[in-house]
C-alpha cells in the first residue's frame, strides 16, 4: 500500500538516484520502472560536465528528457555548474522559466559557513521546497566537511527546509544531521574487491574470504536472510569473478534493507545512487519478495 509524504515520496517504494548523463533508453523496459516500484530521483549530470571539461549536458536536452519521462521521475536536480555559481543560477532560472521545478544545489566553497553563505542559503530557501547540499561527496570522513554539513543542517532545520545530502551514506552522519534524504553508491563498493556487505538488524556484516568461515563474524542467520546457507561458507567460487552477479544482487538487496532501517530509525530517506548497468540486479533483488 502506497504512502506518500509531504514531498510526494512513496514510502512503499525503493529510492533510486540515477544521473541523466548515464541514462539508457532501455531502462524503461526494466520491471522496476514499468511496475512503478521505485522513487526515481534524477541527478542532472553536472559532475560529468565537470570531469569532462565540456558542456556535454545541456539545458535543452535535459528539459526534453524530463518532459519525456515526467511519469517516471519523482524529483530532479538543477543542472548546476560545479565551481560556477553564476551559471548554476542562470540554469536554475532558465528551467524555472520553462515551467520546471528543479531541486537547487547548495555547494561548499572557501567561505564555509560564513555569514554571506548563510545569506545565500537563506535566499535559496525562498525559491524552493527542497534543496541539495553538495560538494562533500567522498569527503565526509574529513572533519571540516562534517562540520560544514552539520552547520548547514542546523540552519536548514530552523528554516523548516527539507534537504538532501549528496553522496552521503554514513549512518553516523545521517543520525547526527537527520536530513530528509541522502544517497550513496556504497552498495557496489565491496563487489569490486570480491566481497559483500550484508545489512542485518542495524549492522553491516563484511562477507569475504577471511570472514566467511567464521559463524561469529558472519552468523548463519545473516546468510539465510540473503538466500544462503552454511554450504556457501565452503564455496570457493563465491568471491571469484563468475559470482559477480550473485554478489551484486545481494549487495543491492542489503542496501534496500538499509534504506528501510534508515527510514524507520531516523525518519530519513536513503537513495541508492545507481549505475543503469546495475538496474537488472535491482530488478532481481525486488523479485525476492522483500
Amino acid at each position: 500500500m502506497s504512502k506518500c509524504d509531504e514531498l510526494g515520496l512513496d514510502e512503499s517504494k525503493v529510492n533510486v538516484l540515477i544521473s541523466y548523463a548515464h541514462w539508457d533508453k532501455g531502462l524503461t523496459q526494466n520491471s522496476a520502472f514499468k511496475d512503478k516500484k521505485i522513487n526515481l530521483f534524477i541527478d542532472s549530470g553536472a559532475f560529468t560536465n565537470f570531469t569532462s571539461g565540456t558542456d556535454k549536458i545541456k539545458v535543452d536536452d535535459y528539459c526534453h528528457f524530463l518532459t519525456e519521462h515526467k511519469d517516471l521521475v519523482w524529483r530532479y536536480i538543477n543542472l548546476d555548474k560545479i565551481g560556477d555559481a553564476k551559471e548554476s543560477e542562470a540554469n536554475y532560472q532558465e528551467m524555472q522559466s520553462r515551467g520546471f521545478k528543479p531541486v537547487p544545489v547548495f555547494t561548499r566553497d572557501g567561505l564555509g559557513n560564513s555569514s554571506q553563505r548563510k545569506k545565500d542559503l537563506f535566499e535559496m530557501c525562498q525559491t524552493t521546497d527542497f534543496l541539495c547540499l553538495g560538494g562533500v561527496a567522498g569527503g565526509l570522513h574529513r572533519t571540516e566537511n562534517q562540520k560544514y554539513v552539520t552547520g548547514c543542517s542546523h540552519f536548514l532545520k530552523k528554516q523548516k527546509m527539507p534537504y538532501h545530502i549528496l553522496g552521503c551514506g554514513s549512518p553516523s552522519i545521517i543520525k547526527a544531521t537527520r536530513p530528509y534524504s541522502c544517497d550513496s553508491s556504497s552498495y557496489c563498493v565491496g563487489n569490486k574487491f570480491g566481497s559483500m556487505s550484508l545489512f542485518f538488524n542495524g549492522k553491516f556484516y563484511a562477507v569475504n574470504r577471511k570472514t566467511i568461515g567464521s559463524k561469529k563474524k558472519v552468523p548463519t542467520y545473516v546468510l539465510r536472510k540473503y538466500g544462503m546457507t552454511d554450504r556457501h561458507r565452503k564455496s570457493s567460487n563465491l568471491f571469484e569473478v563468475q559470482a559477480y552477479d550473485f554478489r551484486m544482487d545481494r549487495g543491492i538487496l542489503s542496501y534496500i534493507y538499509f534504506q528501510r532501517y534508515i527510514r524507520e530509525k531516523f525518519n530519513a530517506n536513503y537513495f541508492l545512487a545507481m549505475s543503469p548497468a546495475h538496474m537488472p540486479h535491482l530488478e532481481r533483488a525486488l523479485s525476492y519478495g522483500i
